[in-house]
């Protein structure tokens, strides 16, 4: 898989919001492998980090759970699995000796 670039990094600051909002997001029912995921991506990428933020701030569950489906697709792009979601697939292609395609996923 190639590396991912991050245009925006997340701040030491930032950084030490991460443990107690990832104990909430644990405490509210989410695997500990994917809130283990959580706490790796956003200590890196800036945009996983306002995402959780912006989950621990949400004042209705249906904000909530828009910002929990995209912290999943935040985590499932960085390579990492989220229980109950399944794995990008990553198509697939075949190639002749001469160079023609002979099958694509």
């Amino acid at each position: 898989m190639q590396a991912k670039t991050i245009l925006f990094q997340t701040t030491p600051e930032q950084r030490v919001q991460i443990p107690p909002i990832a104990l909430e997001l644990r405490r509210s029912g989410q695997a500990a492998s994917f809130v283990e995921s959580v706490m790796e991506v956003a200590g890196g990428d800036q945009g996983v980090f306002d995402m959780l933020s912006l989950w621990k701030q949400a004042k209705t569950e249906q904000d909530r759970g828009a910002a929990l489906a995209d912290l999943k697709d935040m985590v499932l792009n960085y390579g990492h699995e989220v229980p109950g979601m399944p794995a990008p697939k990553v198509p697939k292609t075949t190639f002749s000796p001469r160079g023609d395609i002979i099958q694509n996923d």
